[in-house]
């Protein structure tokens, strides 16, 4: 971060200096990263050693850790994994001693994992060694969170059999593409690299092939950067898993509509479900911002960013924080606005926002706290720290949710201890030692929803077809903000740091 003494010797430096200080978002060390193979085999006891010999020959700088989960093979497959274990230290054996399939073990497998990175591959596919680091090479250097094998991208060479196939996987994958909002080349990928702490966040169902559909389905619900890699597909190897034809592609576009508009978990991170929901509707997003940007000052610190759904409406001002206390959030942050020299992203708990020192010498104006405060216990402290953090005349922008009446079981999921009276919000600003230059209402449409949803209806979810909703019904929201008497969904508190006296005086 430039520092104020570096703006008063020339200005034009500070951009270069902050340039120079970006090599440490890559993060290097990435290229050292310990990678885990996750392998479900069943009835493979004539394929698997070949299978284990050429990922443990691919040109890696580690030695990747592989899981296998054996789902209950009768073959002798077991006994297999078991010797190949006792010259191979680096395997691990999971054992099912009845078929419970993919999803499961699957799972099984991330949760024994100890690697970083986790790499799924079908034994039953014609699997080339050099196919590896293709695939860990963009996650590695921190341009992907997912990498996704594919035989149909442009290569030096490629194979010309299984033109019927090819075909219908294209065309299943245009579909898939089409619903999905991707553009994905193959819709049965070679293998697919993920970090493990996304892998462990995703619930997956599926049972048989269409695991990797499921899958690549819900990371695109994720809005993940996600990458193809050019893959080889051994032409000796033409098993039944790597066939395709019109009954697949029936069973494929069923599993893409099922996980896309019916089967809403996507994640097992409640508050990333949320934001996501809310990220959804933009327009209400820019309108909210509206009510509250003229109050904001050109040195601001973002209280919760979360993902950003706000925080690119406010990006274009001199200086910029994103603090939020959650790491898979400030790594989407950085993903998304790593670029941008005026930001900076912090991982930090609002409890302890007074201690951070970077913070206190960045000279703020203006901290904004969007549904944030409602989900910490002590809030009166964390209003004090944002008074400490803040430069004289500088101003906190607080929206939270108003009327205690409200209060659902959607507050409960959402994890807030409260709803805000007016008088409550403005009590404890004053508290913390801040004016109260302005108190208002904010969302009546809002307020009748969610009375409807939370009372009424008895839902403990906020879904993306309800913000949608919201998205499609906002001008007759802006019309009802017109009718003051009707109830408000949230309150917008301004406090000001007081000047101090002898300022005022003069």
């Amino acid at each position: 971060m430039a520092t104020k003494t570096a703006k008063k010797k020339t200005s034009p430096k500070t951009p270069a200096k902050r340039t120079a200080a970006k090599p440490r978002k890559a993060k290097p060390k990435q290229a050292a990263q310990s990678l885990s193979v996750l392998l479900r085999v069943h009835n493979q006891v004539h394929t698997l050693t070949g299978f284990i010999e050429r990922v443990l020959s691919a040109p890696l700088d580690v030695t990747p850790e592989i899981v296998i989960v054996d789902d209950g093979s009768t073959d002798g497959t077991h006994e297999l994994i078991q010797e190949l274990a006792k010259t191979r230290p680096t395997i691990r054996i999971i054992r099912h001693n009845h078929t419970i399939g993919q999803a499961k073990s699957l799972l099984a497998a991330s949760k024994t994992m100890t690697s970083e990175l986790a790499v799924i591959l079908d034994a039953d596919a014609g699997f080339n060694s050099m196919d590896l680091p293709r695939l860990l090479k963009p996650v590695t250097e921190d341009v992907a969170d997912a990498a996704l094998g594919s035989r149909f991208l442009s290569r030096d060479c490629r194979q010309v059999s299984g033109y019927r196939r090819k075909l219908f996987a294209r065309l299943t994958t245009k579909v898939s593409n089409f619903i999905n909002g991707i553009d994905q080349t193959d819709i049965q990928p070679h293998g697919i690299l993920i970090r493990k702490e996304i892998l462990e966040k995703i619930p997956l169902t599926q049972t048989g092939q269409e695991i990797a559909t499921e899958l690549v389905t819900k990371l695109s619900k994720w809005n993940l950067r996600m990458v193809e890699v050019a893959v080889t597909q051994d032409t000796r190897i033409e098993s039944v898993g790597s066939q395709f034809g019109i009954s697949d592609f029936f069973r494929t576009v069923k599993t893409v509509l099922k996980y896309r508009y019916f089967d809403r978990q996507f994640t097992l991170h409640d508050g990333f479900n949320i934001l996501v929901s809310v990220g959804s509707a933009p327009k209400f997003n820019r309108w909210l911002v509206s009510k509250i940007s003229p109050y904001f000052g050109k040195r601001i610190l973002e209280a919760g960013s979360g993902i950003g759904n706000l925080t690119e409406l406010f990006s274009h001002k001199d200086r910029l924080a994103c603090v939020d206390f959650d790491p898979l959030y400030v790594e989407r942050l950085r993903q998304r606005f790593g670029h941008m020299d005026n930001m900076s992203f912090h991982e930090f708990d609002l409890n302890k926002l007074g201690t951070c020192k970077e913070l206190k010498t960045a000279h703020l104006d203006t901290i904004v706290c969007v549904n944030v405060l409602e989900h910490i216990e002590d809030d009166r402290r964390v209003l004090k720290s944002f008074a400490k953090l803040l430069e004289p005349g500088g101003q906190v922008v607080l929206l939270v949710p108003a009327n205690p009446d409200l209060y659902t079981n959607v507050d409960r999921t959402l994890g807030h201890f409260r709803r805000y009276a007016f008088e409550e919000a403005t009590a404890k600003m004053e508290e913390a030692g801040l004016d109260v230059v302005h108190c208002s209402g904010f969302n009546r449409l809002g307020a009748i929803g969610w009375y409807v949803s939370g009372k009424l209806l008895k839902r403990s979810t906020l879904s993306s077809r309800q913000m949608k909703l919201y998205e499609w019904l906002l001008p007759v929201a802006k019309l009802i903000e017109r009718l003051t008497f009707l109830p408000q969904l949230s309150v917008i508190v301004v406090g000001r740091k007081p000047l101090p006296k002898r300022t005022k005086q003069a």
